[in-house]
């Protein structure tokens, strides 16, 4: 996920120690290299968009297996990271900087609730031995979905890196988990010994913010609490209280029971070949060769966000219809029948996702792995790793190969177990930050249309129909961006949840208004958006009346929009094939490096190795500066719609409700186009007239503007050149990383 290492999973780590003696987070960076080999072909899906041909193949294919390729790297820790300058103890510091893609790297941000410096056994099984179990730190006790795993955590500041950026964020011994139990027990303290604030205050806060981290069954048994006590006290509850209480009183036995009527599965089940089906709580699990344990940890997401989605909207006073009817679900066996199954079912041509969702036939489809550039490689150079005959489960136990310090005949070192265990963990939460990403987008999706808030029937415009898609998307990776002074920048959040801002969107619209990439006349940009402008223009770059992103002098020079001509042949962070839910889109925009030769982008020459003297290197330019202006243009749509979205159903609900009232009355199946903008004028009282938009959007930026900011950035350090073969071993109780001050 995430495989870019999951930041939806870690609201759901909780970490052993009674204790904390130290809290807060850290941030594992995994830097891949090489190609993917294959998978979808996206040299045209832009950014967040995943695309593929080829013929339906319904029920054939097989899981993908591994082949050659590997992480690249070796030792030299930047400093200030785990592992300190110079990387591991032992080796020769590092003498050149790898040339690399930032956005070809999986993350993952993972709460800690211990003390890192600590050093024990390497397998604390096992007597401690200096040749064969030397002490290691830093070392990761976790719970994950109720199961304890240890990890001795590895960097060598190129292949992995650690950063600590957040270590004691947001206090020396807290999380924001910690803060969502202690918010519980202020209530509880309250319950017996009120305060002037109504103590039903307080635990709707708390659930809020549960829902905010991804605490979902936390929130429920919130949920559960606030009814029961407001059942105790009918009379002067504070009016948030009331509607909450309300919505979820109507609400609550579906969303706790099961789907109670019999659904399609069984047909589609025929029709797609398909050899099993579960049917468990709220879905129907369509599949072929999927493990008991993956249908569970599906079953369990898909649960999680069904329960949030409803919890969400009954934070608002809103009581939906809860379906009566199990949800269809299909887990094809590879990417490829995704793909194909996309095909069949009049998907999107491009997909957002690792899965989607068909409002037509009613069909959530959701892909056993990554189908973007990033993730496949990463699964394919992890895969590698366990050919060997170790098991991922033995890793995560803390357990592993023998281990030589010395006699490298006679064992592996410490080290190379440490990075198996590290990967293995990042493996680990990636996958479930993917399914997360996927289910909180196309599963929302599926929910909306289940339970009419979007209208089935008709076509709607796309920034709606992507608008509402993100708003509950928790993304599986960071924002990669570069900042004006010309850093590497990923923006990351410590959690995702449901109903505070997408962080990666809010940051990709934050970067076009600090870019003045969008139009300067904001009721130009509102029409832009609202009549499709940016994702039509996606399909044959058409003039969508924004400042140009990328401009070309007379010597063939990119010039960024705010007039400074791109550093040429510096690699900066390319595409992959999936963006912001897929993989990444470009870091910069106007302004940015340009993309190195290996990246998607392509390159560009230094002054006096191309131009206007040279025709061929001129329509290679040509042709580098449309695929940029795509991809920026992918960016625009994306981020826009989010926001717009975002600002109606946070600040202006009845009159979105309006609109969406106004589309459903419409002709079935039929385009829309040109009566869209219509109903909006009707639906939000506009008369048209520039002047009210005007107002409308000023509204709209001063909305997002003071929303603060849900994630950070964090700069990135270049990744250093291997050292000389030969180095030093490390030597026992010196983990990378020995040393630490958390």
């Amino acid at each position: 996920m995430r495989w870019f290492l999951s930041l939806a999973t870690t609201a759901i780590l909780v970490f052993a120690v009674a204790t904390p003696v130290n809290a807060g987070y850290i941030i594992i960076r995994i830097i891949l290299e090489g190609s993917s080999g294959g998978g979808a072909d996206a040299s045209h899906a832009g950014p967040g968009m995943i695309s593929g041909g080829g013929t339906p193949n319904l029920g054939l294919g097989q899981r993908p297996i591994g082949g050659p390729g590997g992480s690249g790297g070796s030792a030299g820790g930047p400093p200030g990271k785990l592992g300190g300058p110079g990387g591991m103890p032992g080796t020769a510091p590092p003498t050149t900087h790898i040339a690399t893609d930032p956005a070809r790297s999986v993350v993952v941000v993972v709460p800690i609730e211990e003390d890192l410096s600590f050093s024990a056994p390497f397998y604390p099984k096992r007597p401690l031995n200096l040749e064969t179990n030397p002490t290691w730190r830093p070392k990761l006790h976790t719970t994950y979905r109720g199961e304890k795993y240890l990890t001795n955590l590895f960097t060598d500041g190129s292949s992995i890196q650690l950063y600590t950026d957040r270590i004691q964020y947001p206090t020396p011994k807290k999380t924001r988990l910690t803060e969502v139990k202690e918010l519980h027990a202020k209530w509880t303290k309250a319950k017996t010994d009120p305060s002037k604030t109504d103590p039903t205050l307080i635990l709707l806060t708390a659930l809020k913010s549960a829902l905010a981290v991804g605490m979902i069954e936390d929130a429920v048994a919130y949920s559960d609490e606030l009814l029961a006590f407001a059942g105790e006290k009918p009379d002067g509850l504070p009016v948030d209280v009331a509607a909450f209480v309300a919505a979820y009183g109507k609400m609550q036995k579906g969303i706790k029971g099961a789907a109670t009527k019999p659904s399609k599965a069984e047909n589609w089940q025929l029709k797609l070949g398909a050899n099993n089906l579960l049917t468990q709580h709220h879905f129907a699990l369509i599949s072929w060769d999927a493990t008991a344990a993956e249908l569970k940890r599906r079953s369990d997401i898909l649960e999680e966000n069904f329960k949030a989605f409803f919890l969400w909207h009954a934070t608002r006073g809103i009581a939906l219809t809860v379906p009566d009817v199990p949800l269809l679900v299909v887990l094809p066996k590879n990417g490829n029948d995704v793909l194909a199954l996309a095909k069949a079912l009049d998907a999107p041509a491009r997909l957002v996702a690792d899965g989607f969702y068909s409002p037509e036939n009613e069909l959530l489809v959701l892909s056993p792995n990554r189908l973007d550039d990033v993730g496949m490689t990463f699964v394919r150079q992890t895969q590698q790793m366990y050919q060997a005959g170790i098991s991922r489960d033995k890793l995560l136990a803390g357990d592993g190969p023998k281990l030589s310090v010395n006699k490298p005949n006679d064992g592996k070192k410490p080290e190379e177990v440490a990075l198996m265990q590290t990967t293995a963990l990042v493996e680990l939460l990636v996958e479930d930050a993917a399914t997360a990403c996927a289910v909180s987008r196309e599963g929302s999706r599926q929910l909306f249309y289940e339970t009419r808030l979007l209208p089935k029937y008709v076509i709607l415009p796309e920034w709606l129909n992507y608008g509402a898609g993100s708003f509950f998307a928790r993304p599986k990776e960071p924002a990669f961006i570069t900042s004006g002074a010309g850093k590497s920048l990923m923006h990351i959040a410590t959690e995702t949840g449901y109903g505070v801002p997408n962080y990666a969107l809010q940051r990709y619209f934050k970067d076009l208004l600090d870019k003045k990439d969008l139009n300067p006349d904001r009721t130009v940009l509102l029409k832009n958006i609202l009549t499709d402008a940016y994702f039509h223009g996606l399909r044959d770059l058409k003039d969508v009346h924004d400042p140009d992103p990328v401009k070309i002098d007379h010597s063939g020079i990119a010039i960024g929009s705010t007039g400074t001509p791109t550093a040429p042949a510096t690699p900066g962070p390319g595409l992959g094939s999936g963006g912001l839910y897929g993989s990444r889109p470009p870091t910069g925009g106007p302004g940015s490096p340009p993309m190195g030769s290996g990246s998607m982008m392509g390159g560009f020459n230094p002054p006096g190795m191309g131009g206007a003297n040279n025709p061929s290197k001129q329509e290679e330019d040509a042709n580098v500066i449309k695929r940029k202006k795509r991809d920026r243009l992918a960016i625009k749509a994306q981020a826009t719609s989010w926001a717009l979205y975002y600002y109606l159903a946070k600040a202006r609900p009845v009159e979105l409700q309006n609109y969406l009232n106004e589309l459903a009355a419409m002709p079935r199946d039929l385009s829309l186009e040109g009566a869209t903008l219509p109903a909006f004028y009707r639906a939000f009282n506009l008369d048209g007239s520039k002047e009210s938009l005007d107002k409308f959007a000023q509204s709209w930026l001063e909305f997002l503007h003071n929303d603060a900011p849900e994630g950070i950035d964090i700069t990135l350090t270049e990744p250093k050149t291997a050292a000389p073969t030969g180095s030093t071993p490390m030597g026992p109780g010196y983990g990378p990383g020995a040393g630490i001050k958390p």
